[in-house]
């Protein structure tokens, strides 16, 4: 799968002069991207992991400025199969993703402690899920990231428990059941 050292080097030099990025890694003989390598972009971003036929496919990392933003798997160069996502004001997603979009289940942590666990759909809290806060929870149906169908929510100070219906983010019952 590699080829011999001085005509990496070689292709290398070529590549970093025609695109201003830097390759390290192995090719196909179709001269592609192809098996381990590590690619460096004059913008901050650097992929390191599996190429397949010119694109990250497989396992891999993505840094820029060197923090990582999504280590796991890919396919056709985008997030796809099991990750985590560090976002850049702090939040961290763990979980399933379908080409770069949040889908399936995952775990969402907000920096400012919130959680989210449960269903994803293109990027949105989508079917069953459980949010906490501090003081209280809430387990139901969400769609499009909004409290969406019937759920429970939970007080965590006063005990008390309701059983909710939502439309679209709007409350439209709720009774307390302890």
């Amino acid at each position: 799968m590699s080829v011999n050292p001085q005509q990496q080097a070689q292709r290398a030099e070529r590549q970093i002069r025609a695109t201003q990025e830097a390759y390290d890694g192995q090719y196909n003989s179709e001269n592609k991207r192809h098996g381990q390598g590590t690619l460096i972009r004059n913008n901050g971003h650097m992929y390191i992991g599996q190429w397949k036929h010119g694109k990250i496919h497989g396992v891999a990392g993505h840094f820029v400025n060197l923090k990582r933003v999504y280590h796991g798997q890919w396919e056709h160069s985008k997030a796809h199969g099991k990750g985590v996502h560090k976002f850049s004001n702090g939040d961290i997603y763990f979980g399933q993703f379908k080409e770069d979009e949040k889908d399936g289940l995952g775990r969402y942590v907000f920096k400012n402690g919130n959680e989210y666990y449960g269903q994803w759909k293109k990027d949105h809290m989508h079917g069953e899920g459980l949010f906490t806060r501090n003081c209280d929870t809430y387990q139901g149906q969400w769609e499009s990231s909004k409290k969406h169908g019937t759920g429970i929510y939970e007080n965590l100070i006063t005990k008390e428990i309701y059983l909710q219906e939502h439309r679209h983010g709007e409350k439209i019952k709720s009774q307390r059941i302890f």
